[in-house]
């Protein structure tokens, strides 16, 4: 994963170089900013993601993590979703 700014340089460039061999293996991803949870254990910073399946959405996941990068070391969390049980009227 490289970030700029966040991966550092020398990692950044032997990612970079990487991707110029073989562009099919690589996603890119629009970065965006997170506000980060406040916990017990200090901040964390949540990231949904979703499973898709020929093109369709098929699943949800979680993740978080102490610094705002969403990478190896971040840990699962359960994505709840509230199944509302009246019309909410506007």
């Amino acid at each position: 994963m490289a970030i700029r700014g966040l991966t550092a340089l020398r990692e950044h460039q032997e990612i970079l170089r990487a991707l110029r061999r073989d562009e099919l293996l690589w996603v890119a991803q629009e970065r965006f900013d997170v506000v980060p949870i406040p916990t017990e254990e200090g901040n964390v910073f949540p990231c949904i993601g979703v499973y898709t399946v020929n093109g369709k959405m098929a699943g949800l996941y979680g993740r978080a993590a102490r610094n705002a990068l969403i990478d190896q070391n971040a840990k699962d969390i359960a994505v709840l979703i509230r199944r509302e049980t009246e019309r909410r009227v506007q």
